[in-house]
Parts: C-alpha cells; structure tokens; sequence
C-alpha cells in the first residue's frame, strides 16, 4: 500500500494461489502503542493459526496460503516482516476451485453510518460444492461469517493485544493522512449471490447486463 499513512496500524496481507492464480486478501489491524518488527511477526503468527484452525477448513483443497506480509502503515520508513511459507497451507474441502474472481462477500460492520465506511472481505477458495446456480450454501456462509468474526476475537485476544479494522483513506470523498481507523465490531453477509470481483454475477440486482 504505497503512500497510504495509518498510525500505529498494519497492514497483513495473506497471499494465496487458487486454481493456479495468485490472488489475496488484506486486513488491518490497530494497537494503542507503536508496533515494533516483533510484534507485527506475532500477529501475522496469530493470522496463520487462524488460517490452519479455522479458515482452510473451509476452502477448496486447490487453494493454499502462500505468503504473509505485516507492513507498518505509520510512516513510509515503518518496519515491514514479510513470511513466505516453507509449507503453503492448503484448504481441505475437497473439490474444485471456482475462478479467483468468483467469490463470497462478507460486510465488516463497524458501527458507523456512511456510504462505504463499513467494508468488506472477498472469501478465496470458495469451492464448487458449496454452490448452486449463483447462490452461496446458507450454512456455508454462516461458516464463513464465522470464522471472521473468530479472527476478530483471536486478535484481541493475542499477543500482543490488538483490534481488528478497516482504515479510511477517503472521507467525504476527500483524501486524509494519516487515515482514521475503525474497529471492526462484527462480520456479516448481506445476501447469498455469490460475487465478480469485477462484476455481480447473473441473477444479482446490481449485475451489469451486456450492452446490445
């Protein structure tokens, strides 16, 4: 994330390869004092526990965690802990990938009204089996919802203690640094549709028809 400035806020971002593509997610989380490089590499252990115990679980078996980068966001010279893992960390639900750009979209619910304030995640590695025409199995996304809301209660909860969240590069459409943080209080889906990262599948209220 060039250029972006958050105080005492890091960036993790957990880089997988699906169906032979490399696609990621990213998560911030906030502590009350600075992060040091010792701190930022417990989190990301806190991220890759999570990820073998609760997340994989739920991921097609072609999908693995690859990589695990911590940046410090308070500065532009902040420390950086970057993991690439000896042994990836492979989904076990057995069955095929759907494409990288077909997923699952969970809210992050911050509290806080406003047009895009809240956020969301894209679940990778979402698998065939856990889908029907464009619809995501319910007790599936439960699952999914879940496991976010675990990861919310395993960062607080670690060590060193901290708050999971999203960070407001833009308010009121206007551009501020360093960017406020919000703690992310739960996670929720809206709907089962699943999701193009590009566009709404068929069948969504907000899919783009082709243009004649």
């Amino acid at each position: 994330m060039p250029g972006i400035v958050a105080t005492n806020v890091i960036s993790v971002v957990m880089e997988y390869l699906s169906g032979g593509e490399k696609c990621a997610n990213v998560y911030h989380v906030h502590k009350s004092t600075p992060w040091t490089p010792i701190n930022i590499s417990d989190v990301l252990t806190t991220f890759t526990d999570w990820e073998t115990a609760t997340a994989s679980p739920l991921r097609s078996n072609e999908v693995s965690l690859i990589r695990i980068t911590g940046t410090d966001l308070t500065s532009l010279t902040s420390a950086r802990v970057d993991v690439p893992l000896v042994a990836p960390i492979v989904g076990s639900n057995v069955a095929p990938v759907l494409p990288a750009n077909a997923t699952f979209a969970v809210k992050a619910n911050i509290g806080e009204r406003g047009k895009g304030r809240n956020g969301r995640t894209f679940f990778i590695g979402l698998a065939e089996n856990k889908v029907a025409e464009n619809s995501v199995d319910e007790t599936f996304a439960g699952d999914v919802q879940t496991a976010l809301n675990t990861l919310i209660t395993d960062i607080s909860g670690g060590t060193p203690a901290a708050v999971l969240g999203i960070i407001h590069t833009e308010v009121g459409g206007v551009p501020v640094s360093p960017a406020p943080f919000s703690a992310i209080l739960e996670w929720s889906y809206t709907d089962l549709f699943v999701d193009s990262q590009k566009n709404r599948l068929p069948g969504h209220k907000r899919h783009k028809k082709p243009t004649p």
